[in-house]
């Protein structure tokens, strides 16, 4: 996070009332226009609704900035992006249980953890999936399973985070991540082969 420590530099002469200089001001303005379409899309992808994700980030603005002065960040015990999400998450939380149950089924019928052959069960699915395909089918995975797969997928598919790194994000083990990564995992492969059909059929041609 090349702008972070300007940000924190900024932040430190607010707080001491002293005047940034034009090189403070610019990497807080580089760093805010990093994060805040970032904090928009975690609390959407947590479940907050688009009319309060706006009021959302706001609030996890508030925050931010104050944790920001504490922060003392070391890229190799994690990705910033993962104390971000963390942030958010915590933010949320009220604003989705306020919101009450989400419409559309819930896919926490019968799961089994099946055993886990492949340390990561969503290496094949990184290495196959098209984006665009990808964002398709995220949408409609949405509705079929649980908030915590949902997010589990989305942050390992659609934000690159490692195991390790999305376990820090949700305050959970490696284990657990691994575990819920393999309930949702076959979902979302159906859902890509059915969309990936329906791309390669003809025109006009039979369903």
């Amino acid at each position: 996070m090349k702008w972070l420590p300007l940000a924190q530099q900024y932040l430190e002469c607010l707080a001491h009332h002293d005047a940034p200089g034009p090189p403070l001001i610019e990497g807080f303005r580089r760093f805010f226009a990093l994060c805040q379409p970032l904090t928009c899309e975690f609390a959407f992808a947590i479940g907050v609704s688009a009319s309060d994700v706006g009021d959302c980030a706001q609030t996890v603005w508030r925050d931010l900035l104050t944790a920001l002065a504490r922060l003392r960040y070391d890229p190799r015990r994690g990705k910033f992006s993962s104390w971000l999400f963390a942030i958010v998450r915590n933010e949320a939380a009220d604003l989705v249980r306020h919101a009450g149950p989400r419409t559309g089924p819930i896919g926490a019928r019968a799961l089994t953890v099946p055993a886990l052959i492949d340390p990561d069960p969503l290496r094949e699915l990184e290495q196959q999936v098209e984006r665009d395909l990808l964002d398709q089918a995220m949408v409609q995975l949405r509705q079929h399973v649980s908030i915590d797969n949902y997010q589990i997928l989305y942050l390992r598919l659609v934000q690159g985070f490692s195991v390790h790194d999305t376990a820090q994000a949700m305050g959970k083990s490696n284990e657990w991540v691994r575990a819920h990564s393999c309930r949702s995992a076959p979902m979302l492969k159906r859902i890509i082969e059915r969309l990936r059909r329906a791309r390669e059929r003809p025109a006009g041609g039979p369903p």
